[in-house]
Parts: structure tokens; sequence; C-alpha cells
């Protein structure tokens, strides 16, 4: 059997970017209010992770999947 190997891949936002990109959905109904300051606390959390890490606070989704796909392939 072949070995496999495993990423694991964060995709982070600056704090700005990550607030506006969240309150869209908050303004789209997808998300509640609350979620953003939430979420904006659990982002120092992230730099304990042993994970590869893309910051996507400037680019678009296809970008990202693109960052990503370089990485793994």
């Amino acid at each position: 059997m072949r070995k496999q190997k495993q990423w694991i891949i964060d995709e982070l936002l600056s704090q700005k970017s990550f607030k506006n990109r969240l309150n869209k959905d908050v303004e789209n109904g997808i998300r509640i209010k609350d979620i953003i300051q939430r979420s904006i606390g659990r982002i120092k959390k992230y730099d304990c992770l042993n994970t590869e890490k893309i910051d996507v606070s400037k680019i678009s989704p296809k970008q990202a999947a693109e960052a990503v796909s370089a990485r793994i392939l």
C-alpha cells in the first residue's frame, strides 16, 4: 500500500479583512452579529497550530485555491 501524505493548511485573514467578511455575512443574514467578536478572539490561537498558513486577506477564493494547490502539488 502506498503511503499517503497529509497537509493541514489554514487560510488566515488579517483582523480587518476577517471582520469585513463576517460583517457581510451578518448583513446577508448568514451569521448573527455576536460571531464577530467571538471569532476575532480566536484568531491568535491559530499561531499555536502546527499548520501551513496562507494569508488570504487580499486574494479571491480562486487565488486561495490556487495557493493551496501550489503547496500540495
